[in-house]
């Protein structure tokens, strides 16, 4: 199930909520103030990047990563 990030329009809090991807996003209730005026929000993806971007971590091929090494 997804997580998302809403926001109440009636008292501004803004909360997460595990959704099943068939349940509908518009008829979330705040937790906050049990109010009906929620919007889901633009939900924002991280990345870490290493320090050195020469280190070769990111360049290993996948199938080091495999059991037994392979």
């Amino acid at each position: 199930m997804p997580l998302f990030t809403f926001k109440c329009q009636d008292c501004e809090d803004t909360f997460e909520e595990l959704i099943s991807i068939t349940q509908p996003t518009d008829q979330i209730p705040c937790p906050n103030c049990a109010g009906q005026n929620t919007r889901k929000q633009l939900s924002h993806v991280a990345r870490t990047i290493p320090a050195s971007s020469s280190s070769g971590a990111w360049n290993a091929p996948a199938a080091s990563c495999a059991p037994g090494g392979i």
